[in-house]
């Protein structure tokens, strides 16, 4: 192939807690067993290159729980990926050190969760007191330490829609544009196995979604930002106009060391 992004689950573990997660008997617990080694993970990024891939984005569980993550980076970007990107939920990125490790080994892009415009909102989706101050401050750190060393930082924030989240959008979004964002990846609640008794708390329907992303991107947003909606359907949304950045892509899923979760 020529091109594409790989996305590269490194592990399953999570410092938050948040309540619609459909891995929580798995993400919440220490290390597990059966997660892949810092060996695995290199042949893998081998492989991927091998095959034509030029992107790479490593994702979780919380990324930044593996001590390895700035290996990986430096062993991807020498490897030849053009980008390296990483989705995390921002708590590490507060601590200026390691933020700086991060860029020194190859980060060009970042994608952190943003639940609400404060701790209460966002803390209580994540369950994690003190969540939301990190993620703030990380966004911010990341991003001053990527511009003081010369380095672009592509930097966009996630979303999860629920009836608790959808109301505050807007405020959340123009926090987002805040700290130096310019856009923000909104995601509804997924409804699967694992989280079918969370929906009559998390889920929305299409109507409720539709409205509620209308009433925060009317008028545009003062930073110019742009959203990027997943798993809704376009048709919905396209008058909407430059606020909107329509996901295009496909997506092929490959899994490896998958087991069965404890329950």
């Amino acid at each position: 192939m020529r091109g594409g992004t790989l996305t590269l689950e490194v592990g399953i573990r999570c410092n938050n807690r948040c309540g619609h997660c459909h891995q929580a008997v798995l993400r919440f617990a220490g290390p597990v067993e059966g997660e892949p080694s810092t060996g695995e993970l290199l042949d893998g990024i081998g492989r991927a290159r091998h095959e034509g891939y030029d992107e790479i984005a490593f994702t979780g569980g919380e990324p930044t729980l593996r001590r390895d993550l700035p290996d990986l980076i430096r062993a991807a970007r020498a490897a030849g990926f053009e980008r390296a990107s990483v989705t995390t939920n921002g708590r590490m990125l507060s601590y200026p050190a390691y933020a700086r490790t991060l860029i020194e080994a190859g980060l060009t892009g970042i994608s952190v969760s943003l639940h609400g415009p404060d701790a209460m909102l966002h803390d209580g989706v994540t369950g994690a007191p003190g969540s939301f101050r990190q993620a703030a401050k990380g966004l911010t750190v990341v991003i001053a330490t990527a511009a003081a060393a010369g380095v672009p930082l592509q930097a966009c924030t996630i979303t999860v829609l629920t009836p608790a989240t959808l109301p505050r959008l807007r405020e959340t979004l123009c926090l987002a544009g805040s700290l130096g964002t310019r856009l923000h990846i909104l995601q509804p609640f997924i409804v699967s196995r694992e989280t079918l008794h969370l929906a009559p708390q998390h889920l929305a329907g299409l109507d409720e979604l539709i409205e509620g992303i209308e009433r925060a991107v009317a008028g545009g947003l003062p930073h110019g930002g742009r959203i990027k909606p997943y798993n809704l359907p376009p048709c919905r949304l396209t008058h909407l106009g430059e606020v909107l950045e329509v996901q295009s892509y496909r997506t092929v899923t490959h899994k490896e060391h998958e087991q069965d979760s404890p329950d």
